[in-house]
This record gives C-alpha cells, sequence and structure tokens, in this order.
C-alpha cells in the first residue's frame, strides 16, 4: 500500500481532500444552504518515540462543511484535513495528515426516513487508539506505527415510524486498509452488516417485534480469519404501569470463523435479555440479564443500572458481571456524568467497560475513560483539559494486554474579529505487553478562525 500522501508547498491549496460528522438532524437545522469554514495555523514543538516526528513543525488545518436543508431533506459535505512542514525533515514538501472526507443524505417524513452516507478517513495508527467505531461504537484498540484508512458507507431505510407497523432495514461496508505498520495483527479486512427490525404495536402497552442480524468479516492477508455472525429473534415491551417497563428478547445466534479455507469455529445457539426500568423521582433504575453466542462460546451479562437528576448536572451508572464460557468472570462499570462546579466551569466524566470479541477471535474486556473540564476565565478567554485512557485486557492465552493514555491542556484568548489565539500542550503514552512503551509529548501556539456564509 502505498504511504503518507506528499505534496510541494506550491500545491498546498490542491490538496484539500477533506471530513466531518455525517449526518445531522435535519428538522433542527436552519433551512438553506450554509457554508462553514475552519482555518487555523499552529507552530508545534513534537517530542517522539518515533524520530520522523521529532522537531519543530507548522501545522495548517483546513476544513470545511456544506449543508443543504429543506423541510424533508439534508445533504451534508464535510471535510478536514492537516497540512504539516516539518523544519527537522530533509525532504521539501508538505505532508498531509488525518484527511477525512464526507457526504450524506437524509430524506424524511412523518412516516418515513431514508439515509445514505460515504467516508474516507486517514489517521496515524497512534491516533486510531482513541477512535470509536462509528458503526458499532466500540473501541478498536491498536497501536504502532503505520497509517489506517478507512472507506465506508452505509444506508437505512424506516417506514411507518408513527404507526402501529414499524419497519428497519439497514446496511453498512467498511474497508480498512493499512500501511507502514510494524505489527503483523495489523491485517487489512472488510466488514458488512445487515440489520433488520420490524415491530408491531398490538396495545398501548405492548409492542412486540422481529429482528435479524448480518456481520461478516473477511482479512485480505493470507492466514486471516473470516468471521460471520447470524442472529434472528423475538422481542417484546411491556408497559406495565406509568413507571414500569418490561424488555424481553429471545434469539437464535450463529457464528463461524474461518482460516485458510478451513472452519475452526462453528458455535450456535439461544440467546435473550430480560429486563425492567423504573422511573423514580430523580431518575431511572433498571436491572438487565442477557446471554448471547459468541465465537469463544456463551456470554452471561447482569447489569443494574440507576440514572439521577442532579441540581447541577446529572449522574448515570451501571454495575455488572459479564462471563464467557471457559474465562473468569469480569466486572463492569459504565458511568456518565456531567457537573456543572460553578456558572464559570464544567466537569463531565464518561467511563465505559465491555466485553468484546476481536477479529481474531481473542476474548477481550475493553475499558475507556473520559475525563474533560473546561472554564471561562474571562469574557474573552478560556481554558480546557481533558484524559483519556483505554485499555484492552485480553482474557484468551497468548494475547497481549495494552492501553494508551492521552492528557491535553488548551488555552484560547479571542483576538481581533473573530479569530482565537491558541495555545497548550499534549502528551501521550502507549503500552503493551510484548513491545516497549511509546511517549510523545507537544506543546503548540496558533491562531483559528471559523467563517460562515449563507449564499
Amino acid at each position: 500500500m502505498p504511504g503518507p500522501v506528499r505534496i510541494k508547498a506550491g500545491a498546498v491549496l490542491g490538496t484539500l481532500a477533506l471530513v466531518l460528522p455525517l449526518f445531522g438532524t435535519g428538522h433542527l437545522l436552519a433551512q438553506g444552504v450554509t457554508l462553514n469554514l475552519d482555518f487555523g495555523q499552529r507552530l508545534e514543538s513534537v517530542s517522539d518515540d518515533d524520530s520522523e516526528d521529532d522537531g519543530v513543525r507548522t501545522r495548517t488545518n483546513l476544513g470545511f462543511n456544506l449543508q443543504s436543508v429543506t423541510r424533508s431533506q439534508t445533504l451534508t459535505l464535510a471535510g478536514q484535513t492537516g497540512l504539516v512542514y516539518n523544519f527537522s525533515d530533509d525532504t521539501d514538501g508538505f505532508d498531509v495528515e488525518s484527511p477525512r472526507l464526507a457526504l450524506g443524505y437524509q430524506r424524511q417524513s412523518r412516516n418515513t426516513a431514508f439515509r445514505f452516507g460515504v467516508s474516507y478517513r486517514e489517521v496515524d495508527v497512534d491516533d486510531s487508539v482513541f477512535v470509536v467505531d462509528p458503526e458499532t461504537e466500540e473501541l478498536d484498540l491498536v497501536s504502532g506505527e503505520g497509517q489506517r484508512r478507512t472507506l465506508s458507507y452505509n444506508t437505512s431505510l424506516s417506514l411507518g415510524r408513527e404507526g402501529p407497523l414499524r419497519s428497519e432495514l439497514s446496511y453498512s461496508y467498511t474497508d480498512v486498509t493499512y500501511s507502514g505498520t510494524t505489527d503483523p495483527s495489523l491485517d487489512d479486512g472488510v466488514t458488512q452488516r445487515v440489520n433488520a427490525r420490524v415491530n408491531f404495536r398490538i396495545t398501548p402497552t405492548l409492542d412486540t417485534s422481529v429482528f435479524a442480524s448480518w456481520r461478516d468479516t473477511d482479512e485480505e492477508e493470507p492466514g486471516g480469519t473470516d468471521t460471520t455472525t447470524f442472529s434472528i429473534g423475538v422481542g417484546a415491551d411491556y408497559q406495565v404501569n406509568a413507571r414500569t417497563l418490561l424488555i424481553a428478547r429471545l434469539s437464535y445466534d450463529d457464528n463461524e470463523s474461518v482460516r485458510d479455507g478451513e472452519i475452526t469455529r462453528d458455535t450456535n445457539g439461544l440467546g435473550g435479555s430480560i429486563g425492567v426500568s423504573r422511573a423514580m423521582p430523580n431518575g431511572t433504575l433498571g436491572f438487565r440479564i442477557s446471554q448471547a453466542e459468541t465465537v469463544n462460546g456463551t456470554r452471561n451479562q447482569a447489569q443494574v443500572s440507576r440514572q439521577f437528576e442532579l441540581q447541577r448536572g446529572e449522574l448515570g451508572f451501571t454495575l455488572g458481571a459479564t462471563k464467557t464460557e471457559g474465562f473468569s468472570t469480569q466486572p463492569l462499570v459504565n458511568i456518565v456524568w456531567t457537573y456543572g462546579v460553578d456558572k464559570f466551569s464544567n466537569l463531565t466524566l464518561n467511563l465505559g467497560q465491555s466485553a468484546s470479541t476481536t477479529s481474531e477471535n481473542v476474548e477481550t474486556v475493553r475499558t475507556r475513560l473520559g475525563i474533560e473540564y473546561t472554564r471561562a476565565l474571562t469574557e474573552r478567554s478560556s481554558l480546557s483539559s481533558g484524559l483519556q485512557f483505554v485499555d484492552q485486557d485480553v482474557l484468551s492465552d497468548g494475547g497481549d494486554d495494552q492501553s494508551s493514555i492521552r492528557l491535553n491542556v488548551t488555552y484560547r484568548h479571542a483576538v481581533g474579529d473573530e479569530w482565537n489565539l491558541v495555545s497548550g500542550v499534549s502528551y501521550s503514552t502507549s503500552r503493551r505487553d510484548t513491545r516497549e512503551d511509546e511517549d510523545s509529548s507537544t506543546i503548540f501556539v496558533g491562531l483559528e478562525k471559523s467563517f460562515s456564509f449563507r449564499p
């Protein structure tokens, strides 16, 4: 695969291959055509275990977001990239870093909604550790050198959204390729997903459903593992009273893994879940137990959840445990907390844990923690800081435990006509059982400005 793109300084303006979020909710956006442009210029001092990134460099951040909104349709084209020139690099030219490009279309009426999107994203493997898969909302934990390129498209159709018979159908395709990597476990691959659901409103208090899902992962490298999962089932939601809701699901799950044309694992069986949610004076209380058939065997989980509405924010948490056949029981903790410290500052904390099976059929417990603090210092200046922590605890034999941490502090000050002076520092470190630790830090100062046009 080709390495990172390199261009001459004079061709900078011709390299705007760019990306941002795909779909917005059209009915919440102002109607008409809007073009937003973002520009930023930074001077950075980088210290990295990867000697190619060491030294002083300039970074130009370019981005755009074009939206056309009517009462029933939303069209979005968005992009973003960084142009980097390293003064310590003997090569004459700019590196294009983290280009992203996305096109999205949404059309909806009272009872029908159609969505389509296609996107391209390129990111350093070290940075991708902090990227959550937009399709599965799972953390794809990888680390090391090289580039990761992702091309994806998705489409969905919803019918009868406000009627007694509702149906949903969605399809997604994701193609991931790596280049310049030293980790043999990072294989190129294609993942396809199909989800279908039909809901029936039997009475004002009882909804039933029939659902099916299919997922196929095809690793393109020799010796790669191809995995296919399929599930079909039924469900019911019953409103016991104004405060209590019962939720039940029953499914048949089938999983198959193939390597070099031979079936290496084939599991199937019944899965299901039952849960209850009750409204409380200051929030909600819930309980859920579930069983699912995975490629590594039967996985059982139990969770208790509680959500509080506080005077200065909200607090929600889930406590539980997971047990996969042949592995030890693991605790699961999930917390979402937003708190207004005072009228000038806010604190946000997100902690999420989940049991997961990797593309190599390795059983893991993944943890991601995010903490963000913002404070307005004056009417024209603010200070923000954040921490991101991701961890993969491998339960299967032979796997590597790994974790990464990123810390950052940023100061902003408004200067001139809508310009912002920005400065800050960031630090990240990665740990892996079988590899040396990797550390990097960046100190930066620069200017940023956003433009908005409505033709």
